[in-house]
């Protein structure tokens, strides 16, 4: 004979907090650039962080990290990568300074 087991759930709470890492490498396809230029990471529209790059040589990398902690559930929110945000830097091509991803839920 089964005994009546009986497990539910109780409760599930909304995530309070979220820790985010995000970094992305950018490089530089042109020739070399001088002056810096601000790298920006947003979530859901609102700024995460960003950093100012002092420059790169042509075909140098630079790595943007920014890691914070934010208030609620970042799940499905969009992470959005901006390459000089203030647009100092006249380029051949300024469609490629933007990118773009969405918080998978795990």
């Amino acid at each position: 004979q089964q005994a009546g087991y009986d497990i539910t759930i109780k409760y599930v709470g909304e995530v309070a907090t979220s820790h985010i890492k995000a970094n992305m490498t950018i490089v530089n396809l042109g020739e070399d650039v001088d002056q810096s230029f601000t790298c920006r990471i947003m979530i859901g529209g609102t700024l995460l962080g960003e950093e100012t790059v002092p420059g790169l040589k042509k075909g140098e990398t630079y790595t943007v990290t920014i890691e914070k902690t934010v208030a609620g559930d970042v799940r499905g929110l969009t992470i959005k990568y901006i390459v000089d945000a203030l647009n100092v830097i006249e380029e051949e091509d300024e469609e490629n300074n933007v990118a773009a991803l969405v918080v998978k839920y795990e």
